[in-house]
């Protein structure tokens, strides 16, 4: 007959083998809830189990909760016809409304996602209330900046764009007359450099 000693090893591997096979990577959904739930088997209650694994006991009875998915449901999430997120916790939906229920769930989260698409591409609306007259007022003229390593603000960014002269990029001899109007030899110059590398 076996001693103690021989048991208390054993008890270990054996937990050590179950958790080793419920925090592999690449289980899947259910896989991992069958994993977890001999795990919480092997050590008599989901608290205990959250306790050795390091996990809530509530993300362990939401992974469980697969397992109390009917068969078709189940073999859905397999195959990656449903998302996870549309079939935890069903335990209290009976079997026969599982299916509307996970349908309802995966419609408002593309719902949601649709929601969240449109407010990121919607344009932002004005909030500028000034008003706008039919002779506008001349902009004060920007200081000339001190030389190459100057700071650009925003607020300096935003007054050359809206200040600045339509450039005629496809004429090039109309861009060298604006060119040669606004800059200095220097910037010219460097300008030239800039374009010959």
């Amino acid at each position: 007959m076996l001693g103690d000693e021989f048991a208390s090893t054993d008890e270990t591997l054996l937990e050590a083998a179950f958790i080793a096979n419920a925090t592999r990577k690449d289980l899947s959904e259910l896989e991992e809830a069958q994993a977890l739930q001999r795990l919480v088997t092997f050590y008599g209650s989901q608290h205990k189990a959250a306790k050795r694994l390091g996990m809530s006991q509530p993300l362990i009875s939401q992974k469980l909760s697969l397992l109390a998915l009917t068969p078709e449901l189940q073999a859905d999430l397999e195959a990656g016809r449903r998302h996870v997120s549309h079939l935890r916790n069903m335990t209290k939906v009976p079997p026969q409304e599982q299916r509307q229920e996970a349908d309802r769930r995966a419609r408002a989260d593309a719902t949601k996602k649709a929601q969240r698409a449109s407010r990121q591409t919607a344009p932002s609306p004005a909030t500028d209330n000034s008003v706008i007259s039919s002779t506008p007022e001349p902009l004060p003229e920007a200081p000339e900046p001190p030389g190459d390593n100057s700071v650009i603000t925003p607020e300096a960014a935003a007054s050359t764009r809206n200040s600045a002269p339509h450039l005629p990029w496809h004429d090039p001899k109309a861009l060298d007359r604006i060119l040669r109007e606004h800059m200095t030899e220097d910037n010219r110059h460097a300008l030239a450099r800039l374009l010959a590398n």
